[in-house]
């Protein structure tokens, strides 16, 4: 939302500096997103006349022009190509050593065609005030004083307040609703409105009616007014200099006037040319197919559901976005009808996103227009035209209302008791009341310790006791809060985190510290993705407003999207990837149709180019080694899960493993991506990933705090001793490896598996297990018995446990 510094003061009554008033703007919560100077902008440009014109002796298209810059100084003479100028015209003139404001550059002395010119006469275009149809220099009127600053004639020389409106603040989408909130600052007095009411002299000839299915209401009021012998003329300085001062591009009087009124009462407006009407109008719902042509001059195709204004001819309005160019006013137009409505705000919305048109109109109507300003907004309106329409007085109808019922205003109870419990901070019941009454809340009654009120008809965001305590709060000033420090006897948790956030903080510290990089992807995906991962799509699971085609269903795994995200990698000739994400992913057959997951995948090169190291894809095996890290994070140590062969279908058959805790309970999975799947995503190359079933893992037993014994290392020289064993194929390896350390704890540092063999002078249905066995001895040197009697051990406990025999 932009204006000036002096529109604003048209409303607000105030003695404040631009300082103070930026500084209570974001207090009070609209927050000031810039401040532009605009005099500094038009700096050295001024009003000058062209007295003299000829041509340029080697130009055809080029005249020779003697500006005036004030009554005493000689003439400059200035080459200029434009074709609309004329003797004694004023323009915006830029003396040499001025800034040119489209493009920031410094004009100088220049010689064209072998004539020297002394500064530039400027269109509009160049003065960054919106590029000008006829493609000639700006005229100025004949009462523009020569000599004056050219921001001071256009009313640019006061400074542009940007605000950051939030959407539940329709009501400041307008000059004067901010003035209101300042006056409730107590930073100025609201001046009252000026437009005065015009009854009308004759019957309004165009009537209108409704046409909506039973209990649907998206129009509550609409009001037309005719007016005739209108001149559609250029409009009055006052109004062109605030529309281009916030960017607005001028059109002619009439569209002009609707656009200023919508920024300065915050009330959209329509004028159509009456003479192009056809009949009546009708405002009805779209059937899907039918077409629209624009103002924009585009034609579009409507769905089944849109509020469309209608005549005799068809559809000649988007109701709330955008107007028709069938009955669009032009410079013919003599006869008008203004249009003033109440739309729906969600029927706006939903018109205004599928047709993706965006109008100042539709940003408020979305947001919610004050009802009781339709009549506003025409009487405003017919003041204006009456002001600046011509010299003939014109003809004025009666308003023609057409209306269903409205809401009624919210009524309001607050209990002073309440501001303190949530606040705290006491804030005088006078100082309440008169910041309500401010505001414009009506109707305000005190009872004892509580206050009853009405909200005003602009404020459709006022539901609750709460909403009244944080519009006192926000104007009394939230640096009223009393500054209490803690009690010194008041102690904080030490433990600050659950450990669910302990464990998840572990768990990205530790996948960070191995390579990866974690990623944060939509928890959406498009259906035809959802399939490759086994989905069954309940219709809970699908998005019913996207935004996006192709993220219309919550994803079923994590996968397709760190895929996705590495193949745009790939096209940006990032080959070699390595992401992880934590987070949710969605299936119907869940207790509450999500879990936590975490998932990694690695593409390309495990490391980059070195000439002193071979390069390396990232395998099944480095995968491996992330699930059992992510394990280990959430508490679970190596060798306490075993990893059985297979996997889910969108993982290679051969290469891919699932992680079990017992028989049943599954943890995750690892392996290499099925080429099926990497071919649907259009994914050139090898990927492998794996999934972890946070949800699925055992909680963290809760551990009493101990004090960590100090390291200790063994004077004693280490055994290493290796074993092969025969055992059935579907003994888990890592069986092996937790029975052997069992079997003397204390002495048994570390197994290794070196080496496994199938195939020929081994039983099809055995292998070969090949191990290396570290030995630490901590009191003394071993003898030979010792190390035969724990190797012994170690057989004898792997023969009696799991079948498996020492290979001779």
């Amino acid at each position: 939302m932009k204006f000036t510094l002096s529109w604003l003061k048209k409303w607000l009554e105030t003695e404040a500096s631009l300082n103070e008033i930026v500084a209570k703007l974001t207090d009070i919560g609209l927050e000031v997103e810039e401040v532009t100077d605009q005099a500094a902008l038009y700096k050295g440009l001024i009003v000058a006349q062209v007295r003299n014109i000829r041509r340029h002796p080697e130009a055809d298209r080029l005249s020779l022009c003697d500006v005036h810059t004030n009554a005493s100084d000689a003439p400059l003479q200035v080459v200029c190509g434009a074709n609309n100028l004329h003797e004694n015209l004023k323009v915006a003139f830029a003396p040499v050593g001025a800034c040119v404001p489209c493009d920031g550059s410094i004009l100088k002395k220049g010689k064209i065609r072998g004539v020297e010119s002394f500064g530039m006469i400027c269109s509009s275009d160049e003065l960054s005030l919106g590029k000008d149809e006829s493609g000639g220099i700006m005229h100025l009127d004949d009462s523009a004083e020569i000599g004056t600053p050219i921001a001071s004639h256009l009313g640019l020389d006061n400074p542009i307040i940007e605000l950051g409106i939030t959407p539940n603040r329709a009501d400041c989408l307008g000059v004067r609703g901010i003035a209101r909130d300042l006056q409730a600052a107590g930073l100025g007095i609201l001046k009252p409105l000026h437009y005065t009411q015009n009854k009308g002299t004759e019957a309004n000839p165009i009537t209108t009616r409704f046409e909506f299915p039973a209990g649907q209401a998206p129009c509550r009021r609409f009001a037309t007014r005719l007016i005739k012998g209108v001149k559609n003329g250029d409009s009055p300085q006052c109004i062109l200099n605030r529309l281009q001062s916030i960017g607005l591009k001028p059109v002619s009087f009439l569209v002009d006037l609707t656009n200023f009124l919508t920024f300065d009462l915050g009330r959209p407006l329509h004028v159509f040319d009456a003479d192009k009407i056809q009949g009546s109008l009708t405002l009805r719902l779209s059937a899907k197919g039918e077409k629209f042509a624009a103002l924009d001059d585009q034609t579009y195709t409507l769905d089944d559901g849109m509020l469309v204004i209608c005549d005799d001819s068809g559809i000649i309005s988007l109701a709330g976005v955008m107007g028709g160019a069938s009955t669009a006013c032009d410079e013919n137009t003599t006869n008008v009808l203004l249009e003033s409505a109440w739309f729906e705000p969600i029927s706006v919305a939903r018109t205004g996103r599928a047709l993706n048109i965006l109008s100042d109109a539709r940003f408020r109507f979305e947001r919610g227009i004050d009802p009781d300003s339709v009549m506003l907004g025409i009487h405003a309106a017919t003041y204006l035209i009456e002001l600046f329409a011509g010299d003939n007085k014109p003809s004025i109808s009666e308003v023609d209302l057409c209306e269903v019922p409205l809401d009624k205003p919210a009524q309001l109870t607050l209990r002073y008791d309440r501001i303190e419990k949530i606040l705290g901070m006491d804030i005088p019941q006078i100082k309440v009341q008169s910041i309500l009454k401010n505001l414009g809340f009506q109707d305000i009654q005190c009872s004892g310790s509580t206050l009853s009120c009405i909200a005003p008809s602009w404020r459709i965001d006022m539901h609750f006791e709460e909403d009244l305590i944080e519009e006192v709060a926000r104007l009394y000033g939230y640096d009223h809060l009393p500054v209490v420090p803690l009690p010194q006897s008041s102690v904080l948790p030490q433990q600050v985190l659950t450990k669910r956030q302990t464990q998840d903080s572990n768990l990205r510290r530790t996948l960070s510290t191995r390579g990866l990089q974690e990623s944060i992807t939509f928890s959406f995906m498009a259906a035809k993705d959802a399939a490759q991962f086994n989905a069954d799509i309940a219709p809970e699971l699908v998005v019913e407003n996207p935004i996006s085609a192709d993220l219309d269903t919550m994803r079923p795994s994590i996968v397709g999207n760190l895929l996705l995200a590495a193949k745009q990698n790939a096209a940006r000739g990032n080959k070699s990837i390595a992401l992880f994400e934590l987070g949710p992913q969605f299936a119907s057959h869940l207790p509450d149709l999500q879990q936590s997951v975490v998932t990694a995948l690695r593409t390309g090169m495990t490391s980059p180019k070195h000439w002193n190291q071979s390069d390396r894809k990232a395998d099944v095996f480095d995968i491996k080694a992330d699930a059992l890290a992510a394990l280990e994070a959430y508490g679970i140590a190596e060798g306490k899960a075993q990893i059985i062969q297979g996997g889910p279908d969108w993982y290679h058959p051969g290469q891919c493993a699932t992680i079990q805790l017992g028989p049943k309970k599954i943890l995750g999975y690892f392996g290499t991506l099925h080429p099926t799947l990497l071919k649907h995503y259009g994914y050139k190359g090898t990927a492998v990933a794996m999934e972890i079933l946070l949800d699925q893992l055992p909680a963290a037993k809760t551990k009493k705090a101990t004090t960590r014994p100090a390291f200790k290392t063994s004077i004693y020289q280490k055994i290493e001793r290796d074993f092969a064993f025969l055992l059935p194929k579907d003994v888990p390896a890592g069986d092996l490896t937790k029975l052997i350390q069992k079997t003397d704890p204390e002495r048994i540092t570390e197994v290794t598996l070196f080496d496994v063999y199938t195939g020929e002078n081994i039983d099809a249905d055995k292998k070969s297990i090949a191990l290396s066995v570290t030995i630490q001895p901590q009191s003394h040197t071993l003898n030979d018995d010792e190390i035969e009697a724990i190797s012994n051990k170690i057989v004898s406990s792997l023969a009696q446990n799991i079948g498996a025999q020492l290979r001779q």
